[in-house]
């Protein structure tokens, strides 16, 4: 019997106070060619995450329209707004830059926001 592969994300890269060092992806591709098996991704941006959210608060799913996902990258965390049907908000301070939302056929953020600084 084989164990369970499960994994947060599938994020490529990540920034870091230094630049930008490799995420959780290339990790997950050298295993997945390994072990000839895919991942159970159980993070963004698979709804696994805001409907656990949602049951464990009570929010029904009429009340999605009250949800908000902020993140900074569209391949994982605007794209959680989209599979989840809930709206999403990118912030222009980390991976994501405006070039890449003008770019987007799909993971396209309802809110851009240039920072969260007050």
């Amino acid at each position: 019997m084989g164990k369970h592969f499960i994994a947060s994300n599938p994020d490529i890269y990540d920034p870091m106070p230094y630049g930008i060092a490799p995420g959780t992806g290339p990790t997950l591709i050298t295993l997945t060619t390994i072990t000839g098996k895919e991942p159970e991704i159980i993070g963004k941006p698979y709804p696994n995450q805001v409907n656990t959210f949602m049951e464990d608060k009570g929010i029904e799913e009429k009340e999605k329209r009250r949800i908000l996902v902020i993140g900074d990258r569209l391949d994982t965390d605007i794209a959680l707004g989209r599979n989840a049907s809930i709206d999403a908000a990118l912030v222009l301070t980390g991976i994501s830059k405006m070039e890449d939302v003008e770019k987007a056929e799909k993971n396209v953020p309802k809110y851009i926001l240039e920072s969260l600084k007050v």
